[in-house]
Formats: C-alpha cells, sequence, structure tokens
C-alpha cells in the first residue's frame, strides 16, 4: 500500500491517537461517516460557487445536489455513521423536537457562507465579512515544502488550503479555512502548517496587519476564530514528531470521547471484547505497515467536477 512520506497538516493528530491513523491509510475502516460526506461537499460547493459566481438560490440547490450524491457514494462503499447533529432526514425525537435533517442542513450552512463571502461591499472591496480582503481569492491551494527546504530528518510538506486572500491593505496573504462541523474552535497548527508551507516552500509573505493572517470560518454560526500565534519551530517539531509516529513507534489505541465517532472503531484493537480478537486487530495493523510503500510525491486530491451543464446561475 503506497503511503505519504511527507507531512500533512491532518497529520498533526497523529499523537492523539497513531491507531486511527494507520487504520485510515491502510484502508481497514468499516464505516464511512456523513459528516465527512458533508464536509467534503459543501467545501466543493464553495469552491465552485465562488469560481462561477452562483446566485444564492443556485448555491443552496447545488449544495442539496452534491450533499446527497456524496452521501450516496459514500454509502456504496461502507456502511454510514450517522450522528444527531447531521441526520439522515428529517426526524422527529422522543420529546416531539424536529431535527433538523441533511437538506435543511446543507441548505442553513452554505447560506450563512453564501451571504457573508458570496456578498461583496463594492466593486474593489472584498467580502462583507472582512472587507479588506481582495477578490476572488485562491482555492485549494496546494502548498509543498520540498525535503531539502527542511531540517535533516523530516520528510518535506505537502498539503493544501482551501482559501487564500490578499490583503488590500498591506497586500500580504491571508489564509482562510472553512468548516462544517458543529465544533467552533479549532486547532492552531493547522493554520500554522499551510503558513510554514506558504513561507517556507513558496516564499509568500503572510499579511502583516493587526487584523490577521489566518482564520477558521464557521459555517455553523458564520463565526470567525482568528489564529495570531505563530512558532516555526512548533511547525517543525510537529512534523518530525508526526513522521516518527508514522515509521517507528507503536502503534498505540489511545480511547477517548472521539471514539465514538472513529469509523475505524469497529476493526480498533482496544475495542475488541475478545483478547484474541484484540490481538489479531493489532497484529494485523503492525503486519500492513511493514508492508508500506512509502512514496514522497503523490499527487494532490483533485476535486470530482460536476457535469458538464452544471454552468449554474451568477449572483451579479
Amino acid at each position: 500500500m503506497r503511503i505519504p512520506l511527507y507531512t500533512r497538516s491532518s497529520d498533526r493528530s497523529i499523537a492523539d491517537c497513531p491507531a486511527q491513523w494507520h487504520i485510515a491509510n491502510q484502508g481497514i475502516e468499516e464505516n464511512t461517516a456523513s459528516w465527512f460526506e458533508i464536509g467534503t461537499a459543501l467545501h466543493l460547493v464553495a469552491q465552485h460557487c465562488i469560481e462561477r459566481e452562483w446566485s444564492l438560490k443556485h448555491t443552496v440547490k447545488r449544495a442539496r445536489e452534491y450533499v446527497k450524491q456524496h452521501i450516496v457514494d459514500g454509502e456504496a462503499l461502507a456502511p454510514m455513521l450517522w450522528s444527531h447533529n447531521r441526520p439522515r432526514l428529517d426526524e422527529v425525537s422522543r420529546h416531539g423536537e424536529i431535527i433538523e435533517g441533511v437538506n435543511r442542513l446543507s441548505k442553513r450552512l452554505i447560506t450563512n457562507w453564501w451571504q457573508d463571502w458570496m456578498l461583496l461591499e463594492g466593486e474593489t472591496s472584498g467580502p462583507v465579512i472582512m472587507p479588506r480582503l481582495s477578490w476572488p481569492p485562491m482555492l485549494e491551494v496546494f502548498i509543498e515544502v520540498a525535503e531539502a527546504d527542511t531540517p535533516e530528518g523530516l520528510a518535506g510538506l505537502k498539503t493544501q488550503a482551501d482559501a487564500l486572500f490578499t490583503c488590500r491593505v498591506c497586500r500580504g496573504h491571508v489564509i482562510v479555512d472553512w468548516k462544517t462541523g458543529r465544533t467552533l474552535r479549532h486547532d492552531p497548527v493547522q493554520l500554522q502548517t499551510y503558513r510554514y508551507g506558504l513561507e517556507t516552500g513558496m516564499g509568500l509573505r503572510m499579511c502583516g496587519c493587526k487584523e490577521g493572517w489566518g482564520f477558521f470560518y464557521n459555517m455553523e454560526d458564520g463565526s470567525l476564530q482568528q489564529v495570531t500565534e505563530y512558532d516555526w519551530t512548533e511547525v517543525e517539531w510537529m512534523m518530525a514528531s508526526s513522521q516518527r509516529t508514522k515509521r517507528e513507534e507503536p502503534i498505540r489505541a489511545t480511547p477517548s470521547w472521539k471514539c465514538d465517532w472513529c469509523v475505524g472503531r469497529s476493526v480498533c484493537p482496544i475495542w475488541q471484547t475478545d483478547p484474541v480478537d484484540q490481538e489479531a486487530a493489532a497484529v494485523l495493523i503492525e503486519i500492513n505497515r511493514s508492508r508500506y510503500i512509502w512514496v514522497a510525491d503523490p499527487q494532490p486530491t483533485l476535486m470530482v467536477e460536476p457535469s458538464p451543464d452544471d454552468t449554474g446561475d451568477t449572483h451579479g
């Protein structure tokens, strides 16, 4: 199995549970998750909306279509995990309350996003939520730091940022990452990793204004989380520690509240009730690791395009 040798921003969480990382990369999960499919679909909608200047009505329509298709495709591969926050249909709880269904959820999240980012303040301004940003942004920016440009022992960095804007005040760059989940606080290391790659590997300069260089945008409520702190040495430490965990350190499973939402729980050693099954699961993961083919330069993730007639209507 081909495993990326380089570091990705998502590797920042490998220390929390190495088993989850290995299970995911070995492809032995027995589930997929609705919140993953919803998030992937809405990121794709946001990308196409900006590129094709869709109206709000058309964006909502496409959001419903994209989310439905991603869920259908996901269920075709593996049983789907569902959360009460991301339900299958419009449902009524045991208390008689209406729980938001996927269609309504898709509409609400993408409407929040569209009203904040697609409405512009004047021809020379940026989105209403941050008018100082030039429009349009660069989207799905592939970030790379070659191994030769990192300290000895690191394997380089390859990752991808949702959106990269230019500040109209200082002409520096501003990173924005769209978030589709219920959680409203996110790990700053993700954007710090993007910054490290953009500065070290691509020679770009981040915004130096007091308003900030990096933000998470939560579609759930339209809020922004600003990332202010940055230490490039901490990013390099994360890169080095994740490489050791991938290649050398024991594959341990670390139970936590996150286990309830882990698509690899059913094949995780720590969740096997029979000691024989537990040992077998652990041995399988270690054997699979011995078969890894470490590759330094896989292609960046490719977005799936919709049908050729998907031109939409513009918001004007």
